[in-house]
This record gives C-alpha cells, structure tokens and sequence, in this order.
C-alpha cells in the first residue's frame, strides 16, 4: 500500500518538480561539497606553501642575516686593511726617502772620495814639489852660508852687524826683541780703511770668486813659502776686476804662475801682456814649462839695468809687480824703484809690493830667528802714509787681520798711482 501510494504520490507534478529541485540541490550541494573539499585542499596546499614560504624566509632572514654580519665583519676587515695599506705606504714612502738618501749620501760620498782622491794627488804632488824646494832652498842656503863667509872674509865693513851704523840688527838685542814682541799695532786710520774702501772692494772682488776657483790646480799651488793662496786669490780677482792689459813682475816665482794661469785660464782671447824681470829666473823656469817661457818675456837682469822707458808703457789698471830683494841699500833695485821707477808711472797704474805687514812691522820670528834685516817695509809706509799721489787699494795681512777672513790673508799691499 505505501508503495502504491508513493508511485501515485510522485506521479502528482508538484511532488515531481519538488523531487526534482530537491535532486538538483543535493546535487548542487553535492558540486558544493566537491567545490568546498577542492577549497580545502587548495587551502591546506595554500598553507603548506605558505608554510614552506615562511621557512623559507626565515632561513633568508637567517642568511641575510649572517650575510649582513659576514659584510659588516668585511667591512671592518677591508679598513683594517686600508689601515694597514696606509700603514704600508707611508713606510713605503719612508723607506723610499730613506733609500734615496741614501743613495744621495752615497753619491756624496763618492763625489767626497774622488775629491779626496784628487785632493791626496794633489798633496802628493805639491809634497814632491816642496820637497824638490826645500832640495833647491838647502842648496841655496848652503850656497849662501859659502857666500856669507867669503863675504864676511873678503867685504870690507866700516862697522860691525848690530852697530849702530850697520842695517844689519843684532837679534840678541833685548830692546829689539821686546820691540817685536809687543806684535802688530793698528792704528784707527788703517782700522777705518780696512773697514771702508778695502770691505768695498773686496765685496766687489767677491763676484770673481767662482770664475778664479781654479787656483792651485794649475801652474800655482797653495802650499809655497813665498806667495800665499789669498795673495793669489786677491791678484787673480783684481786683473778680473781691473782688466789690466799689462804687467811687468820684478822678481818671479809663484805670482808668476798665477798670472800664466789667468792667461791660459780667462785671457785666451785678450792675454795679458807680461814682461818677467829677474837677475836670477831659475826658480820662475822650475815653476813653468818650456812652452810658458815662448809665451812670457822673461829679462834676466837687474831692476837697475832695464830701460826705465818699459814702465812708461803701463797704462791705467796695468799692473807693476814688485817683489824685490826688500832691502834698501846704496845701489840697490829697492831704492831704484822707489826712487826712479814709481814717479815716472802714469796715472791709474796699479802697484804690487810683497811681505809688508799691519802695523808697518816685519814678523818677529823672521827678524830674530831667521835674521832677516829687511828695511823696505819702513819706506813703503812713508809713501803709504804721506807721500802724495798714492792711494792704498787692498792691504792683506792688515784686512785678514781687521776682518779674521782667511782668504784674503797674505801679505800683498796694493798701491794706486793717482794724480
């Protein structure tokens, strides 16, 4: 029976239609359930991802993290470095200057012993030529000695050495020791000249020092007993200065190789025009080459006997260079020049007299030691101080002494001929 009514039940259309929508939803529902299970899967696939995403950006954080420690402890690696290369640098540039100075100091030291070397030759040489003088002066002096006997047996003499007549002094004098003792006395006016007009000059000579440095290394040499480095220095200055076209020396050695160095050295276009006058040239031919002596005019004679006309060549700045016997005596060459020679000079004419002294006093020991009787200095300073028509230009020993500057020290004076 409910079988029967169920079959008429949904035979009846609105039961149809009910059964049918009711089919259509559960299958709807059905879709929904499929649809929601897909959802859910899709969900926990989404999560899982999620998750997965999670662990991996954790694991990212991590390494970023470490990344960023790794780079911060990079970066202060990277500027220690940098200390350290700037460290490195500077003692690389330190030791750079280091070693270039030290190849500067080793190239002056090598400069410094060639220079030593050249300087050791040098002495060698000028060694071997003070010992080939001192050869010739002890020969001189046993020559002399010979002649100071034969001299005191066979010249006759009114009065005795050491008379009061005589010229020649008695060293054992005490009055003549204490006298030369007591040293040199300056007085203002060569105080004031040395100061004045001769500082002048020199500043003036001064300019010359570098072309005039070759001095010693030529025909002259320093170590000499007669004519000093700064009587050479101070000759060679002044013919730059002064540019004498001639010169006549009386009485040559040493002063006459610097003139013949200056000519060969700075005067190959315009030399100097040089007359030697010498009774006795062997010591100038001992100093100078053969060639030296076709060059020069060497007059071995006495001042006395050259025609006084020579010195009336001598012009302004031209140079008269007296190096004499230092005595005045009757009929000797000193008092000739004083007398004759220098008033016929004309006016400008430069004049060279050598050993005077400051003080106008002869050095202690060459009087009481070494028995030198020389007298020229005392007449020299009549005509430095009181004779009319001369002017002192550049006095040696007193400006060495005044100004305590070696290079000028010698004891050269110069006079200037002035109308």
């Amino acid at each position: 029976m409910r079988a029967l009514a169920r079959r008429m039940l949904d035979a009846l259309p609105p039961v149809r239609r009910l059964r049918r929508a009711v089919a259509v939803r559960e299958e709807t529902i059905e879709g929904l359930k499929r649809n929601l299970a897909e959802a859910m899967r899709e969900r926990d696939a989404y999560c899982g991802h999620m998750m997965r995403l999670e662990n991996e950006r954790k694991q990212f954080a991590a390494l970023y993290e470490g990344a960023e420690q790794a780079r911060e402890e990079m970066q202060a690696h990277a500027e220690r470095l940098n200390a350290e290369r700037e460290e490195l640098t500077g003692a690389v540039s330190a030791l750079q200057a280091e070693l270039e100075a030290a190849c500067r100091k080793l190239e002056d030291a090598g400069r410094e012993m060639e220079s030593l070397f050249n300087q050791r030759n040098v002495l060698e040489q000028e060694r071997n030529e003070l010992k080939a003088y001192l050869e010739r002066d002890q020969a001189a002096i046993a020559a002399l000695q010979t002649l100071v006997v034969r001299a005191g047996a066979e010249v006759p003499v009114a009065f005795p050495n050491g008379h009061f007549y005589s010229p020649v002094v008695d060293p054992r004098e005490q009055r003549l020791s204490a006298l030369l003792r007591k040293g040199p006395r300056i007085s203002p006016h060569w105080l004031e000249q040395a100061n004045g007009p001769m500082r002048a000059l020199y500043g003036r000579l001064g300019r010359h020092r570098e072309a005039i440095s070759f001095l010693g290394s030529g025909r002259y040499r320093g170590l000499n007993p007669q004519f000093w480095p700064g009587d050479a220095w101070v000759l060679a200055a002044l013919i730059l200065e002064f540019r004498p076209k001639r010169v006549i020396e009386v009485g040559c050695g040493h002063s006459s190789c610097v003139l013949i160095d200056i000519n060969e050295r700075l005067r190959q276009s315009d030399p100097l025009d040089v007359t030697f006058v010498d009774p006795h040239p062997e010591t100038l031919y001992g100093l100078i080459g053969e060639d030296d002596r076709w060059r020069s005019r060497v007059l071995a004679r006495r001042l006395e006997e050259v025609d006084s006309t020579l010195f009336d060549s001598l012009e302004r700045n031209d140079i008269l260079f007296l190096d004499t016997s230092h005595v005045v005596k009757t009929g000797g060459e000193v008092a000739y020049a004083l007398n004759e020679v220098l008033p016929r000079l004309k006016d400008g004419v430069l004049v060279h007299i050598h050993d005077i002294f400051a003080g106008w006093e002869y050095p202690a020991d060459w009087v009481l030691e070494d028995h030198r009787s020389w007298n020229e200095i005392y007449m020299v300073r009549l005509l430095a101080e009181q004779g009319k028509g001369w002017r002192v230009e550049m006095f040696n020993d007193l400006c060495a002494k005044v100004w305590g500057v070696e290079e000028v020290a010698g004891s050269s004076l110069w006079l200037r001929k002035i109308e």
